[in-house]
């Protein structure tokens, strides 16, 4: 392994573990002795980024794009860079770029997705998240991704369906589970939202957003008791479940009760 590769490595593990500064001191030595070598001016545009010094940041990704203008890597986080700084337009930009230059880009069209639902373009992000469940179809994150743009769009049938996908890639799925329970609640699945956030709970029992839904699950479905033991859990974990509660029509089979009365009217 010569000194370059151990200068790159060293740098990409200090990146890795969040150490940035140390990491442009280990580039900077190597770009001294190799001025002209992309990988190094890529990674100095990624540590500067990191440290939202994005000035330093875009002066190094501008150097090794005339180096290279058509390496996909580069214009994947040039548009990550772009995000950060608050450029979504050229963020979104330059990242087709990086699709155009490689179609099968798997990360390029993960990032566009995001770009684009940060955008408020649901359908199309979808479109970029598909593509890239189809390359790398045993991904659970991306099937994910994929049922919580449905959700967004309000085809909770379809959403449903892409979840039970991710889990049975991944059954400790958090993220799919809570979802999918959010998405049975909305059509009154009552039973099945039942098991998919007592299946949350037992893999993050601290998770009070989650215990605040099955208390509407428990309310919706005259089960009152168990609805205000888990109000009371929700608000222990989340206080901000108590203002939730104030105007969420799902707990109007619990409202006048006296347990309800006295949950919301404690200080937090």
């Amino acid at each position: 392994m010569n000194d370059t590769t151990n200068k790159l490595e060293k740098g990409d593990k200090l990146i890795d573990e969040g150490k940035f500064k140390e990491a442009i001191t280990e580039y900077l030595e190597l770009l001294e002795s190799e001025p002209k070598n992309v990988e190094v001016l890529i990674n100095l545009g990624i540590a500067y980024s990191h440290l939202n010094d994005f000035e330093q940041a875009f002066l190094y990704f501008q150097q090794a794009q005339e180096l290279d203008p058509e390496n996909p890597y580069l214009w994947l986080h040039l548009g990550i860079a772009c995000e950060k700084s608050g450029e979504l337009d050229n963020a979104i930009t330059y990242t087709k770029n990086a699709i155009h230059l490689q179609p099968s880009y798997i990360d390029g069209l993960i990032n566009l997705g995001v770009k684009l639902v940060e955008r408020g373009e649901i359908e199309k992000a979808l479109s970029c998240f598909e593509l890239a469940a189809q390359l790398h179809p045993e991904n659970p994150k991306i099937h994910t991704t994929i049922g919580v743009c449905y959700l967004n769009l309000g085809d909770y049938r379809q959403a449903i369906s892409v979840f039970d996908i991710a889990l049975i890639l991944n059954p400790e799925d958090v993220i799919a589970l809570q979802n999918k329970g959010f998405c049975q609640l909305q059509l009154r699945e009552l039973k099945q939202a039942e098991a998919s956030y007592l299946q949350v709970i037992a893999l993050a029992p601290e998770d009070g957003i989650s215990w605040y839904n099955l208390t509407c699950v428990y309310a919706l479905s005259n089960k009152h008791s168990k609805a205000i033991e888990a109000l009371q859990k929700a608000v222990a974990l989340d206080s901000e479940t108590k203002a939730l509660a104030k105007i969420d029509k799902d707990l109007d089979p619990i409202r006048n009760s006296e347990e309800f009365i006295k949950i919301l009217e404690e200080r937090s």
